[in-house]
């Protein structure tokens, strides 16, 4: 099971989505500071400045990542794994909706072909996120878990 490793017990984690107040890339990072997340947070967004006490980075490029966290528009998100795996990351979870659900099956066969060439794993798309209470990580839109030896 180490290829799913940096889902649950991440170093580091990178939420690329919208940081302003009541979006979920805001709720996200909300819940990983206030559920004190054992690793590093990287807020990944256009926007400037910091999120609770976290500087926001407009790239990524230099940046460690074991699990990136993705609430962006669907269709930016093929573009973006791309960059991902050839960084090497190889842990995303894809919270953004609007694939196959609504029948947009193209994107979400994109999404897979870039997965399989970076031999990445993929949690999504549509789905709420991933907790692990054993390592602090709340990396979800819903209400943190209660301290313990729990995984969502």
């Amino acid at each position: 099971m180490k290829s799913m490793e940096n889902f649950f017990n991440p170093h580091s984690v990178a939420i690329f989505a919208s940081m302003k107040e009541g979006k979920t890339g805001y709720e996200i990072v909300k819940n990983m500071v206030e559920g004190r997340f054992k690793g590093n947070i990287y807020p990944v967004s256009q926007s400037d400045g910091q999120i609770f006490g976290v500087s926001i980075n407009k790239d990524f490029k230099n940046l460690e990542i074991d699990l990136a966290i993705i609430a962006i528009p669907g269709q930016f998100i093929p573009l973006l794994l791309e960059d991902l795996g050839s960084k090497g990351v190889k842990s995303a979870v894809i919270i953004s909706a609007g694939f196959s659900e609504v029948g947009n099956i193209k994107e979400e066969k994109e999404i897979k072909k870039i997965a399989k060439k970076h031999r990445m794993r993929i949690i999504g798309p549509n789905c709420a996120g991933i907790m692990n209470t054993e390592c602090n990580l709340f990396a979800s839109i819903e209400v943190r878990a209660l301290f313990g030896e729990t995984a969502f």
